[in-house]
């Protein structure tokens, strides 16, 4: 499934939902091997309604470190709506695409 959306960056982009697995015979035009990537990532602790506060300290991070970035993210959920209620406990782990050739 594809969203059309503007990122953290104001820049026209869009979403994808993914579920991680290891490998499968089925072939389907929906099933998407995603390229290797290397990411600044960090972990987001709490309800997503704050988690922008967690890509702008990354956003900072990087920039105080020299790390150019692609503008692409993604996010995986390690604990999500989906297995508890209490949005405090959410974990959520950004992942920011350094830059290969600045």
């Amino acid at each position: 499934m594809t969203i059309s959306a503007t990122s953290f960056f104001d820049i026209p982009t869009h979403f994808q939902i993914f579920y991680p697995i290891k490998e499968t015979q089925v072939r389907d035009s929906q099933i998407k091997v995603m390229p290797e990537y290397q990411c600044l990532t960090t972990i987001h602790l709490g309800s997503y309604k704050e988690i922008m506060d967690a890509y702008h300290r990354t956003l900072a991070y990087a920039k105080e470190n020299g790390i150019i970035l692609t503008g692409q993210s993604f996010e995986s959920y390690f604990i999500s709506p989906n297995l508890i209620k209490n949005a405090d406990e959410f974990v959520t782990k950004i992942h920011m695409v350094i830059c290969q050739n600045p």
